[in-house]
Parts: C-alpha cells; sequence; structure tokens
C-alpha cells in the first residue's frame, strides 16, 4: 500500500477514520486522545458502559459494554 493511501493530507478534503459526528448538533472531531469528546463511564441495565459525549451538546454518539475482565 502507498503512503498516500495510508495517509491523508490535511488538504484532500478526507476526514481521519476516527473522526465522531454528533447528529444532535453537527459537531465533528476525532476521538482519539487529541480530540474533545467526552468519555464518560454510565452504568445502564445493570452493566457499566463507557459513553462518547459531545462536547458542544452532551449527546451520546457512541456507547460501549465494558467487559468484566476489563478495566
Amino acid at each position: 500500500m502507498s503512503s498516500t493511501n495510508a495517509h491523508h493530507g490535511a488538504g484532500d478534503g478526507r476526514r481521519p477514520k476516527m473522526t465522531l459526528f454528533c447528529p444532535t448538533c453537527g459537531h465533528e472531531g476525532s476521538a482519539g486522545a487529541d480530540g474533545d469528546w467526552h468519555l464518560v463511564e454510565r452504568d445502564g441495565r445493570g452493566e457499566r458502559r463507557i459513553a462518547y459525549e459531545c462536547p458542544v451538546c452532551g449527546g451520546v454518539v457512541a456507547a460501549h459494554r465494558v467487559l468484566p475482565w476489563s478495566r
């Protein structure tokens, strides 16, 4: 695979794969360590979940169950 396929330049109009989009307010940003999304631990339906909350409106974009053996 060529380097142009593996990494997109800043000016080519493409977003990184780790970009999250809020369906409520339209905010978009990186889900990585350099992003502004809030990671929040929640307890729902008797199980622990980690949720990505939008920093603009507080909407939840993705929530994942925390497995009992993970920390």
